[in-house]
């Protein structure tokens, strides 16, 4: 993987191959394994590492999300929504239709 390639994957978050970055909480990611550790109750090496791979592409998952929230917010298409005040979907569609 080149630099810049390197750089990007850090930069946008989704792609990175470290788990937790810079702005991110360990204490949360921590917190989130154990409760997946609870539920399925892994045994044996092969299990947990499962167990660790799901919690990943759970915070992965969380990471993206919040990416596509903060992206939306800085559209047109929010600046309208939250102008109109309106929360249900008709009176969305009434409002910028």
């Amino acid at each position: 993987m080149s630099k810049q390639s390197t750089k990007n994957a850090l930069v946008h978050g989704v792609y990175s191959s470290d788990i937790i970055l810079a702005w991110e909480r360990r204490e949360d990611f921590d917190g989130l394994l154990s409760g997946i550790r609870l539920d399925f109750q892994p045994v044996g090496t092969t299990e947990d590492n499962l167990v660790f791979d799901i919690a990943v592409l759970h915070w992965r998952k969380r990471r993206v999300n919040r990416l596509l929230q903060v992206g939306f917010l800085q559209t047109s298409l929010a600046a309208q929504l939250e102008k109109s005040g309106k929360r249900s979907v008709s009176g969305i569609h009434k409002s910028i239709g």
